[in-house]
C-alpha cells in the first residue's frame, strides 16, 4: 500500500515537517491529502446522461464509454490514462489479413490523435492545501480477442456503402468501401465510444430550431453548443443539416475543443471521490 508524504503541502515557517495527508483509504491505494500515490478503476459510464445530453437524442439511447482509468500524481504534475479493448472481426467479404490490419491501425491512430490534441489541455486536481496538479492526458489502445470495451466488425460491402457507426458505445461498423478517409473516420468514431455525441444531424426542416449540446464537466461550467443550420451537398435542398465545426462535427475536420475532454474531468472526479476524495476538477 503506498503511503501519503504530505507531498506539496505548505507549512508556516518553523512549524517542522508538513503533516501527511490522511491515510490511503481505497482499494487502490489511496489518492489522500496532497498524497502522490496512483489510484485506478474500470468505468462504464453512458454519455448521453452524464457528459453530453442532447435535444435530439433520446435519453434512452445509451452511448457506454467502457475504458480503464488511471492516475498518477506528483507534487504538481502527473497523468491520467484513458485504456480502452477493442476487438475485431470481419464481415462481408473483408479478410482477417489486410482489412483486419487497416482498421487495427487506424483504431491505434485515432488514440494517438485524439492524444495528440489533448496535449493543449491538462487535468486539473486543486485541493485546499495541496498545491494544484496538472495532469496529462494519454489515451491506449489494446487489442483483445475477448471481453473487449469496443467490438469493431470490419466490413467491406461494395458501395454504395452505408455510414460507419457506433451502436451504444460499444459496437462499432467500420465500412472501408465508400468511407474515404479510413484515419478521420475511425477517429470520430473513437469520439463516439467515449460517450461523446455527433455534433450533426440531418434531415431537419429549416423552420426547425437548431438543437443544442450541453457538455457537463466535473468542476468545470457547462459548455452548451448550439449546431449551425446549413446544407451539405449533395442532399436535397429541402435537408438541412445541423453541424458544428469539430472532429465530432464535420466529416475531415480535426478541430478538438477542450470540451470534447471534459468527460475525463467528470471520471477523475469520480476516481478520486472512491478514494475518499473531494477537489475540484477540471479541464484547462
Amino acid at each position: 500500500m503506498c503511503g501519503c508524504t504530505g507531498i506539496g503541502q505548505t507549512t508556516p515557517s518553523g512549524a517542522g515537517p508538513a503533516v501527511p495527508g490522511s491515510p490511503p483509504s481505497g482499494t487502490s491505494g489511496g489518492a489522500a491529502l496532497c498524497c502522490a500515490c496512483p489510484a485506478d478503476r474500470r468505468i462504464s459510464t453512458n454519455g448521453n446522461t452524464n457528459y453530453v445530453p442532447t435535444t435530439f437524442r433520446s435519453s434512452s439511447y445509451s452511448r457506454l464509454n467502457k475504458a480503464h482509468i488511471a492516475i498518477v500524481r506528483t507534487a504538481t504534475a502527473g497523468s491520467v490514462t484513458i485504456t480502452k479493448t477493442f476487438s475485431l472481426s470481419a464481415a462481408n467479404g473483408a479478410n482477417t489479413t489486410t482489412h483486419i490490419a487497416t482498421a487495427t491501425t487506424a483504431i491505434t491512430d485515432a488514440m494517438a490523435a485524439w492524444e495528440a490534441a489533448a496535449a493543449s489541455y491538462k487535468v486539473r486536481i486543486e485541493q485546499p492545501g495541496c498545491s494544484p496538479q496538472d495532469l496529462t492526458i494519454k489515451y491506449v489502445a489494446s487489442i483483445t480477442t475477448s471481453n473487449a470495451d469496443v467490438s469493431v466488425s470490419v466490413d467491406n460491402t461494395p458501395a454504395p456503402t452505408p455510414s460507419s457507426n457506433v451502436a451504444h458505445g460499444t459496437r462499432m461498423t467500420l465500412y472501408l468501401n465508400g468511407t474515404g478517409n479510413v484515419s478521420w473516420t475511425m477517429i470520430h468514431e473513437v469520439g463516439h465510444t467515449f460517450g461523446l455525441s455527433d455534433e450533426y444531424t440531418y434531415n431537419r426542416p429549416a423552420a426547425t430550431p437548431a438543437p443544442s449540446l450541453n457538455y457537463k464537466g466535473a468542476s468545470d461550467p457547462n459548455q452548451t453548443v448550439t449546431l449551425s443550420t446549413s446544407r451539405i451537398p449533395p442532399r436535397p435542398a429541402t435537408s438541412f443539416a445541423f453541424d458544428n465545426a469539430t472532429v465530432m462535427g464535420i466529416n475531415g475536420n480535426t478541430t478538438y475543443p477542450k470540451y470534447l475532454f471534459h468527460w475525463i474531468s467528470i471520471e477523475v472526479d469520480a476516481l478520486l471521490r472512491s478514494e475518499g476524495i473531494i477537489a475540484v476538477v477540471k479541464v484547462v
